[in-house]
């Protein structure tokens, strides 16, 4: 895809994943925060000016510690996550498809989204892969008429897992994902002082989908493209993964989704309200209470999921029935005159 809606997210907060050694610059000073080769300094912010106080670096090398009356220098071992080894390669497929981004109708929406979540299922229940970075430019929409019955599909398997594979099980706990569209329970994990990472499930790639079905509500069938929830969604993935957590969580649970993110979709899509409060009931509240955790049945899960959505199909393509024969209906009326 040619557009980007954010950046994909392979570290935990304020600490990037690299095998090579670094050098840390710690001030009091208020600075950016910043890591680079073991050639160069970085600069992060270190709020408490007691000299005794080391804080814990994920990196290897000497560090610089500069307060207010003092310079120490230590060093400190750290051991980095291992770097997973990546090729390069190229599949050229038919059909080709369409940007998600070029949706047209709710109905086309609600279809398409439904098959690339058939198309993940299928993914994980047959060839036992795990796709781990659902995002809006990763599900694509068919271009061709001799795919009438499939309308979406997911692509960019770069962050995926085997499942069988007991190398890549340890790789699950990364942290990985494109931001705004992101689990609740994958960026909480980042924001833990332990540092564990939850292990990827099945759930937050549907979460994942919950997201993206949001996020084209609300920045897509908006007259002459003006957006006016560009710098609402700009929160998805700008600042912290904890400021992000924060927000996404307080967006999501209690009445905060109803009152306030449902009006923000674009007039097109407000027909797909119902299907929104469906969507997030299964995912957030299964047992009653609000939830983020590990689903107990992906099957339960993954039906569930369809019937809303083949539901809400049934339900937009009689509307648009209704519509054409009233059409028709004033067509008859008008040629009678």
């Amino acid at each position: 895809s040619t557009e980007s809606t954010g950046e994909k997210q392979k570290s935990t907060e304020n600490d990037e994943v690299s095998g090579r050694i670094k050098r840390l610059h710690l001030s009091t000073a208020v600075g950016e925060t910043s890591s680079v080769d073991n050639a160069k300094t970085g600069r992060v912010i270190v709020q408490d000016e007691n000299p005794s106080y080391t804080p814990f670096i994920a990196g290897e090398g000497d560090i610089e510690i500069e307060t207010n009356n003092v310079e120490a220098y230590c060093e400190v071992e750290v051991k980095f996550a291992e770097i997973r080894d990546r090729h390069s390669s190229a599949v050229a497929t038919i059909p080709y498809g369409r940007s998600l981004h070029e949706v047209e109708s709710p109905l086309e929406l609600v279809t398409v989204l439904r098959d690339a979540m058939k198309a993940h299922w299928s993914l994980m229940t047959d060839a036992k892969i795990l796709h781990r970075d659902i995002s809006a430019n990763n599900i694509i929409m068919t271009g061709s008429e001799s795919c009438k019955d499939w309308k979406g599909y997911v692509i960019d398997l770069d962050l995926a897992v085997l499942l069988t594979n007991c190398k890549f099980q340890e790789k699950r706990q990364a942290m990985t994902g494109t931001m705004e569209f992101m689990a609740l329970e994958v960026l909480n994990s980042s924001c833990e002082t332990s540092g564990a990472v939850v292990e990827h499930s099945y759930r937050h790639d549907i979460e994942s989908f919950f997201y993206v079905f949001l996020w084209q509500c609300l920045s897509c069938g908006w007259e002459d493209d003006k957006n006016p929830n560009k710098e609402y969604l700009s929160k998805w993935y700008k600042g912290t993964t904890k400021e992000i957590h924060k927000f996404k969580k307080c967006e999501i649970r209690g009445s905060t989704f109803v009152e306030e993110l449902l009006p923000k979709f674009s007039i097109r899509y407000q027909k797909l309200w119902n299907l929104a409060m469906v969507f997030r009931k299964i995912l957030f509240y299964p047992y009653g209470e609000f939830y983020i955790g590990y689903h107990k049945d992906n099957n339960v899960l993954y039906n569930a999921t369809m019937k809303s959505f083949d539901e809400a199909i049934r339900s937009l393509t009689m509307y648009v029935l209704f519509y054409l024969i009233s059409l028709l209906d004033l067509t008859l009326v008008y040629t009678s005159w």
